[in-house]
């Protein structure tokens, strides 16, 4: 295989050597076709070659929704794997963390033992990712808390931010339906910061769900309240963002007027700050979560 591509590089500079020598005319662009197309067949037959039939080539999804192709074998380890993601995201395998839909991976098991395959869902997390962009150290501090008191559960990806990915619900669908174990996270115009968490996988038809798991998180009140009523409902239209029991987010997000959730008998919430019964939309970014090991 060496010796394959070391004759290929030389023909490469044999040919640049007459491209150079164009000017001259000795060179014709049909004598430069006759060369290089035999080469360009020639490059996707030695990379398929080096890549072995046993070879598997998987995606591994970074927290702000950056995509990763590696190819592995299923004797491979993690940790093997994690110094593949050490050359491209140059960040060490100690800072790694890598999920396997919500399960993190154990560095000294295999792709075989995990049962990954080219379709599952990998992702990445490293230790100096940033989430909660817009909150305050202490309001992180507390939705995390939140998170894992009442739920079990951390920041496994970043689906959307409403800034940096478009402010319009298309590009909020593309990203975030069929996601289940969602967290909203909100900042008002009047710099109040909370949260939204749902249980239930979002899809855009429209059609409503009940029975679903809602919980806000307000760090400035003080709270972390389930919702009260068993049979909290949402939906979500496609032209729109998600409506919920309490709550709706209209598109475009940023600075769009929203229903109070204070005004909702499911959550016994004092009044914002703002003392109004709505408020509008500075920044919003969405969340999928995982579960915590125990």
């Amino acid at each position: 295989m060496e010796e394959k591509l070391n004759e290929l590089a030389e023909q490469v500079k044999v040919l640049v050597e007459k491209v150079s020598s164009l000017e001259s005319n000795s060179v014709t662009k049909k004598d430069l076709a006759e060369k290089i197309n035999p080469l360009l067949n020639e490059i996707p037959a030695i990379r398929n070659e080096m890549i072995s039939k046993n070879d598997l080539k998987i995606k591994v999804k970074t927290i702000t929704g950056k995509e990763i192709e590696l190819y592995v074998k299923n004797t491979d380890k993690v940790i093997d794997l994690k110094s593949k993601l050490k050359e491209k995201e140059k960040v060490s395998e100690g800072e790694q963390y890598l999920f396997l839909d919500e399960k993190l991976l154990n560095d000294n098991s295999t792709i075989a033992e995990n049962k990954i395959k080219e379709s599952s869902n990998l992702y990445l997390m490293k230790s100096d990712d940033e989430i909660f962009n817009f909150a305050s150290p202490q309001e992180k501090r507390f939705i995390e808390n939140a998170l894992q008191k009442n739920l079990g559960k951390g920041i496994r990806t970043l689906l959307y931010s409403a800034r940096k990915d478009g402010d319009d619900a298309n590009t909020f669908h593309n990203k975030c339906d069929r996601n289940k174990d969602l967290l909203y996270l909100i900042k008002t115009t009047n710099n109040v910061v909370f949260a939204i968490y749902i249980d239930k996988p979002l899809f855009s038809d429209g059609n409503t769900r009940t029975d679903s798991l809602q919980m806000v998180i307000s760090p400035a009140n003080n709270y972390a309240i389930k919702s009260l009523n068993n049979n909290a409902t949402y939906h979500c239209q496609s032209g729109q963002g998600p409506h919920f029991h309490c709550m709706q987010l209209n598109a475009p997000f940023l600075s769009s007027n929203c229903t109070d959730i204070t005004s909702c008998s499911d959550f016994s919430l004092p009044a914002y700050p703002s003392g109004n019964s709505s408020y509008q939309i500075k920044e919003l970014e969405v969340y999928c979560l995982k579960d915590l090991e125990h």
